[in-house]
């Protein structure tokens, strides 16, 4: 049976092919109101072709029927005011739909080739089996629906960017980002994976809203090749009892910084800005000697201030980090707790491209940036000057110089 792009096939009962050799071709609109019942191993075939749209509104399907979906712009919409299983493609769905009312409830793993919209009044169920979904769209998450993520896992896995659009708060169970050739963007809430984000490959930029690890959850992975863009007023949140490593960049750098825990364990949320400014805050008036330092500022913030002991590592990547003046060899980690910037005894950076920083007995959150001997970061030794006289002096081995004018 043929159904041409103009055309609509509409059953209001069960269908039935009675144990027969059954194609159903849609090019158009199929809307059927029952179940597919008495099938065969082999026989009956549904093939939702492109642009077509199939909307289903039954609450059993037969295991054998086959299920054919993954061609252009096609959806296949699951409408029942009522519990529904969703029927496991041969191959995938292109634009899978979950609408009417009452639970969706996954039958085996799928894969959607474009975008999964969970409707207002519907929830979509992973299953007590945890089956994974893989989408290559985006993630439109309707307000009113539901998604239960029970210990499923969803793979983003585009080659072009995707968004996760959420009705408040967006939790999945585990996280995996891996799209060969764009950027997963937040964009209307934060994100939560309770127990595993992997970065597998790809970015996944938290914009305006966090991406959030609680005490439950772990990320594996973390690269120049998949990250955190956190360049924005978002960030990513762990809890950090230990060694804690946060994989956050721009998106033309990674840039990660690793917070170690020795104090009590809570919860520190890390983005970076541009520049380095005065009160360590983006939007502030940025330091005169600016051209002295690493081009970025490492900001964190902690939930619940005091009683932590960091030691703070920093990463960047050399030349395309740097700003003009600034000197690898001879630099210091700064730190700004809220009210002024510390400095510490400059020393070379470790590593040969990309380098790291790290600085010890840091009590709770703030900004953090490199900078030479002389900035804010690594003017460790205050001028001792005797009077009357005018005078030069040089505190650190030749590179800064103070001069005062006695005044009688």
């Amino acid at each position: 049976l043929r159904n041409d792009p103009s055309g609509k096939i509409t059953l209001g009962s069960d269908f039935n092919p009675f144990y027969s050799n059954f194609i159903l071709d849609n090019y158009g609109l199929v809307d059927l109101n029952g179940n597919i019942i008495n099938a065969e191993p082999g026989e009956v075939r549904i093939f939702n072709r492109a642009g077509s749209e199939f909307r289903w509104a039954g609450q059993e399907s037969d295991t054998d029927l086959m299920l054919y979906c993954d061609f252009d712009s096609n959806s296949f919409i699951y409408d029942r005011t009522g519990t529904q299983p969703v029927i496991p493609p041969r191959d995938a769905y292109w634009n899978l739909i979950t609408d009417g009312t009452d639970t969706k409830i996954l039958q085996n793993q799928i894969i959607i080739r474009n975008d999964l919209t969970i409707g207002a009044g519907s929830a979509l169920d992973v299953n007590s089996n945890n089956y994974q979904i893989a989408i290559e769209g985006d993630w439109i998450h309707e307000p009113g629906g539901q998604f239960i993520a029970r210990k499923g896992t969803v793979t983003f896995s585009g080659s072009n960017d995707q968004a996760i659009t959420c009705d408040n708060d967006e939790i999945f169970y585990g996280l995996t980002v891996n799209n060969t050739g764009g950027v997963i963007n937040l964009t209307t809430g934060n994100v939560i994976a309770t127990n595993l984000l992997t970065l597998a490959l790809g970015k996944i930029n938290a914009g305006s809203f966090d991406l959030i690890i609680p005490p439950s959850g772990s990320i594996s992975g973390g690269s120049a090749t998949s990250y955190v863009i956190a360049d924005g007023t978002g960030s990513l949140k762990q809890h950090v009892n230990g060694a804690i490593s946060f994989p956050i960049g721009t998106a033309t750098s990674y840039l990660p910084i690793t917070l170690d825990n020795t104090g009590s364990p809570d919860s520190f949320s890390a983005n970076i800005f541009q520049s380095v400014t005065e009160d360590g805050l983006p939007g502030g008036i940025q330091a005169v000697d600016y051209a002295d330092y690493v081009k970025y500022t490492w900001r964190v913030v902690e939930e619940n201030p005091g009683g932590s002991d960091l030691a703070v590592t920093v990463q960047w990547n050399g030349l395309p980090d740097e700003n003009p003046g600034f000197q690898s060899t001879d630099c210091s980690l700064g730190f700004h707790n809220g009210i002024s910037w510390s400095s510490e005894t400059p020393s070379p950076a470790l590593g040969l491209v990309p380098y790291t920083k790290t600085r010890a007995g840091i009590p709770g959150g703030g900004s953090f940036s490199v900078g030479n001997r002389c900035t804010r970061a690594g003017d460790h030794q205050p001028p001792v000057v005797s009077c009357p006289a005018d005078i030069t002096h040089t505190s650190d081995e030749g590179e800064c110089s103070y001069t005062m004018t006695l005044v009688q």
